[in-house]
């Protein structure tokens, strides 16, 4: 009786961690958070080359705006996609920026040898920009999607691809 037991629970076991795992690892879109873009607008980073840039130079686009780390396997996973999405929605008054939570030098390493069409800059304090637009859990990759209008429209915890990208923009490009 207890050869058939044993068996039992530890498949029903895996069962759970398999599926607590996926649980973890899927995308968790909010729509709408209570949060203010106006964070967003205020800040300067420096790009990749260092120098330092004004966020609201991208005001009155819609904005994806993806954190991510050279050390997170699904951001580093989901950015061919970005820049596919990028590569195709630019024309549309679209801009994808990432914002690599990392080390400079890390970036560039990184970049080499896997470049992105979009603009990539650099905040290498873990959270702050991240958590002021919604990602209080200070997870990787946090992506924060921003109306024509500056409202943020959505938030996406999780590794997003391209059709999900699209899916999510859609509706503000018919405004």
């Amino acid at each position: 009786m207890l050869k058939k037991i044993v068996p039992i629970a530890v498949g029903l076991f895996f069962l759970i961690a398999i599926s607590l795992v996926a649980r973890h690892f899927s995308a968790k879109v909010t729509a709408s958070p209570n949060v203010s873009s106006d964070a967003l607008y205020a800040y300067h980073l420096p790009d990749v080359a260092g120098k330092v840039q004004s966020l609201a130079q991208y005001r009155g686009k819609i904005i994806v705006l993806n954190f991510w780390a050279t050390w997170c396997p699904p951001c580093r996973e989901e950015m061919p996609e970005f820049s596919a999405f990028y590569d195709t929605y630019q024309t549309k008054n679209v801009v994808v920026l990432g914002i690599a939570q990392d080390e400079p030098q890390a970036v560039n390493d990184f970049l080499k040898s896997a470049p992105v069409s979009y603009p990539i800059f650099v905040e290498n304090d873990l959270s702050d920009l991240s958590s002021q637009l919604g990602n209080t859990q200070g997870l990787l990759p946090y992506t924060v999607i921003v109306n024509t209008d500056g409202k943020i429209v959505k938030t996406v915890m999780g590794r997003l691809n391209q059709s999900m990208l699209e899916i999510a923009i859609k509706p503000l490009l018919l405004n």
